[in-house]
Protein backbone atom coordinates (compact mmCIF):
# COMPACT_ATOMS: atom_id res chain seq x y z
CA UNK A 1 0.00 0.00 0.00
CA UNK A 2 3.25 2.67 0.24
CA UNK A 3 4.05 1.40 -2.84
CA UNK A 4 0.82 2.92 -4.16
CA UNK A 5 1.10 6.00 -1.97
CA UNK A 6 4.69 7.02 -3.46
CA UNK A 7 3.55 6.39 -7.06
CA UNK A 8 0.30 8.71 -6.52
CA UNK A 9 2.54 11.33 -4.99
CA UNK A 10 5.15 11.51 -8.08
CA UNK A 11 2.08 11.18 -10.45
CA UNK A 12 0.52 13.98 -8.31
CA UNK A 13 4.18 15.95 -8.27
CA UNK A 14 4.54 15.61 -12.21
CA UNK A 15 0.51 16.54 -13.01
CA UNK A 16 1.71 19.82 -11.03
CA UNK A 17 4.95 20.70 -13.03
CA UNK A 18 2.74 20.36 -16.26
CA UNK A 19 0.03 22.35 -14.72
CA UNK A 20 2.75 25.05 -13.96
CA UNK A 21 4.23 25.08 -16.99
CA UNK A 22 0.69 25.21 -18.92
CA UNK A 23 -0.10 28.26 -16.71
CA UNK A 24 3.64 29.88 -17.65
CA UNK A 25 3.19 29.14 -21.55
CA UNK A 26 -0.61 30.65 -21.22
CA UNK A 27 0.77 33.82 -19.43
CA UNK A 28 3.98 33.87 -21.81
CA UNK A 29 0.75 34.19 -24.92
CA UNK A 30 -1.29 36.69 -23.05
CA UNK A 31 1.65 38.94 -22.54
CA UNK A 32 3.24 38.37 -26.45
CA UNK A 33 -0.53 39.12 -27.75
CA UNK A 34 -0.43 42.50 -25.18
CA UNK A 35 3.00 43.01 -26.56
CA UNK A 36 1.72 42.72 -30.40
CA UNK A 37 -1.30 45.03 -30.13
CA UNK A 38 0.54 47.65 -28.40
CA UNK A 39 3.06 47.73 -31.43
CA UNK A 40 0.14 47.94 -34.09
CA UNK A 41 1.82 50.78 -35.38
CA UNK A 42 5.08 50.41 -37.84
CA UNK A 43 7.93 52.47 -36.65
CA UNK A 44 8.93 53.49 -40.25
CA UNK A 45 5.80 53.93 -42.06
CA UNK A 46 3.68 54.74 -39.37
CA UNK A 47 1.45 52.42 -41.01
CA UNK A 48 -1.37 51.00 -39.02
CA UNK A 49 -1.15 47.19 -39.18
CA UNK A 50 -5.13 45.31 -39.34
CA UNK A 51 -5.52 42.46 -37.88
CA UNK A 52 -8.24 39.56 -39.03
CA UNK A 53 -10.00 36.97 -38.03
CA UNK A 54 -10.19 34.30 -40.38
CA UNK A 55 -10.29 30.71 -41.08
CA UNK A 56 -8.02 28.16 -42.56
CA UNK A 57 -5.65 25.80 -42.53
CA UNK A 58 -2.52 28.19 -41.68
CA UNK A 59 -2.71 31.53 -39.36
CA UNK A 60 -0.95 34.20 -41.26
CA UNK A 61 1.15 37.24 -39.50
CA UNK A 62 -2.20 39.06 -40.02
CA UNK A 63 -4.57 37.18 -37.81
CA UNK A 64 -5.73 37.80 -34.49
CA UNK A 65 -4.59 35.02 -32.96
CA UNK A 66 -0.70 34.66 -34.65
CA UNK A 67 0.94 36.52 -31.61
CA UNK A 68 -0.53 32.99 -28.97
CA UNK A 69 1.28 31.02 -31.87
CA UNK A 70 4.27 33.03 -32.02
CA UNK A 71 4.47 32.79 -27.96
CA UNK A 72 3.66 28.74 -28.38
CA UNK A 73 6.75 28.58 -31.58
CA UNK A 74 8.83 30.20 -28.50
CA UNK A 75 8.19 28.24 -25.71
CA UNK A 76 8.61 25.14 -28.08
CA UNK A 77 11.97 26.16 -28.90
CA UNK A 78 12.66 26.69 -25.36
CA UNK A 79 12.09 23.07 -24.08
CA UNK A 80 13.70 21.88 -27.27
CA UNK A 81 16.94 19.81 -27.20
CA UNK A 82 19.79 21.71 -29.32
CA UNK A 83 19.46 19.04 -32.14
CA UNK A 84 15.84 19.38 -31.71
CA UNK A 85 15.77 22.93 -32.34
CA UNK A 86 17.48 22.95 -35.42
CA UNK A 87 14.41 20.96 -37.29
CA UNK A 88 12.20 23.03 -35.65
CA UNK A 89 14.16 25.84 -36.78
CA UNK A 90 13.88 25.07 -40.76
CA UNK A 91 10.53 23.54 -40.14
CA UNK A 92 9.67 27.64 -38.82
CA UNK A 93 11.90 29.34 -41.50
CA UNK A 94 9.47 27.48 -44.27
CA UNK A 95 6.61 28.04 -42.34
CA UNK A 96 7.03 32.05 -42.22
CA UNK A 97 8.58 31.98 -45.65
CA UNK A 98 5.37 30.47 -47.28
CA UNK A 99 3.44 33.37 -44.95
CA UNK A 100 5.30 35.76 -46.71
CA UNK A 101 4.55 34.59 -50.34
CA UNK A 102 0.42 34.21 -48.81
CA UNK A 103 0.60 37.80 -47.62
CA UNK A 104 1.91 39.55 -50.47
CA UNK A 105 -0.76 37.28 -52.81
CA UNK A 106 -3.16 39.62 -50.22
CA UNK A 107 -1.45 42.66 -51.21
CA UNK A 108 -0.07 43.13 -47.35
CA UNK A 109 3.84 43.83 -49.02
CA UNK A 110 5.31 45.24 -45.49
CA UNK A 111 3.50 42.24 -43.69
CA UNK A 112 5.28 39.75 -46.06
CA UNK A 113 8.86 41.49 -45.90
CA UNK A 114 8.66 41.30 -42.09
CA UNK A 115 7.89 37.61 -42.24
CA UNK A 116 10.22 37.13 -44.86
CA UNK A 117 13.38 38.50 -42.32
CA UNK A 118 11.80 36.48 -39.52
CA UNK A 119 12.05 33.34 -41.36
CA UNK A 120 15.60 34.06 -42.61
CA UNK A 121 16.25 34.73 -38.95
CA UNK A 122 15.21 31.28 -38.04
CA UNK A 123 17.16 29.67 -40.90
CA UNK A 124 20.20 31.23 -39.71
CA UNK A 125 20.03 30.57 -36.67
CA UNK A 126 19.62 27.14 -37.03
CA UNK A 127 22.69 26.88 -39.43
CA UNK A 128 24.99 28.72 -36.63
CA UNK A 129 23.61 26.18 -34.44
CA UNK A 130 24.36 23.53 -36.44
CA UNK A 131 27.64 24.76 -37.02
CA UNK A 132 28.39 25.02 -32.97
CA UNK A 133 27.09 21.41 -32.07
CA UNK A 134 28.96 19.85 -34.93
CA UNK A 135 25.97 18.05 -36.07
CA UNK A 136 26.04 15.18 -38.84
CA UNK A 137 27.06 15.37 -42.42
CA UNK A 138 23.22 14.55 -43.05
CA UNK A 139 21.42 17.58 -40.99
CA UNK A 140 24.11 20.10 -42.60
CA UNK A 141 23.05 18.62 -46.39
CA UNK A 142 19.11 19.01 -45.30
CA UNK A 143 20.21 22.50 -43.99
CA UNK A 144 22.10 23.59 -47.18
CA UNK A 145 19.02 22.34 -49.37
CA UNK A 146 16.35 24.77 -47.03
CA UNK A 147 18.66 27.01 -47.43
CA UNK A 148 18.96 27.04 -50.96
CA UNK A 149 15.19 26.50 -51.30
CA UNK A 150 14.67 30.06 -49.25
CA UNK A 151 17.33 31.78 -51.37
CA UNK A 152 15.11 30.93 -54.52
CA UNK A 153 11.83 32.20 -52.56
CA UNK A 154 13.42 35.14 -51.87
CA UNK A 155 14.70 35.72 -54.97
CA UNK A 156 11.04 35.59 -56.26
CA UNK A 157 9.60 37.68 -53.39
CA UNK A 158 12.58 40.41 -54.28
CA UNK A 159 10.90 40.93 -58.05
CA UNK A 160 7.49 42.10 -56.19
CA UNK A 161 9.64 44.92 -54.11
CA UNK A 162 11.52 48.49 -54.91
CA UNK A 163 13.46 50.58 -53.28
CA UNK A 164 14.60 49.86 -49.71
CA UNK A 165 12.47 46.83 -49.77
CA UNK A 166 14.18 45.50 -52.30
CA UNK A 167 17.46 46.26 -50.84
CA UNK A 168 16.61 44.56 -47.65
CA UNK A 169 15.83 41.46 -49.93
CA UNK A 170 19.36 42.13 -51.46
CA UNK A 171 20.85 41.92 -47.67
CA UNK A 172 19.00 38.63 -47.23
CA UNK A 173 19.98 36.83 -50.37
CA UNK A 174 23.56 37.99 -49.54
CA UNK A 175 23.33 36.91 -45.77
CA UNK A 176 21.71 33.17 -47.46
CA UNK A 177 25.34 33.15 -50.42
CA UNK A 178 27.40 33.76 -47.49
CA UNK A 179 25.82 30.83 -45.26
CA UNK A 180 25.67 28.65 -48.49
Amino acid sequence: MALFGIVVEKIMKHLRVIGSLSAVAFGISLVAMSLVSVSQVQSQGLEYTEKEMYFQHEFLPDHALYPALMARDRVLLELAQPDDRISIRVELAGKRMRSAEMLLEKGKTELALSTATKAQKYLLTAVLEAQNLSVDETVLIALKAALQAQTEQLERLQTHFEGAEHDVLQQLLLQSQAAL
